[in-house]
């Protein structure tokens, strides 16, 4: 399910910016990995909350 994948998406997520960490990676990388992480949380926020019909309506006319 797509609840269940996007979870696994930000275990990847957290153990990539730890290990980012460990090498001393800084700014940019780390945001974009924060990013992605707000994202596959979002993912799951609208999933649970019954709020994709709407944001496929919301989108309907850049999907066609």
């Amino acid at each position: 399910n797509l609840v269940g994948l996007y979870d696994e998406v930000r275990k990847v997520n957290k153990h990539f910016v730890q290990r980012l960490t460990n090498i001393r990676v800084r700014d940019a990388s780390l945001n974009a990995l924060v990013k992605l992480d707000c994202f596959a949380m979002s993912v799951e926020f609208t999933v649970k909350q019954g709020l994709v019909e709407d944001y496929r309506q919301l989108f309907a006319p850049f999907l066609k």
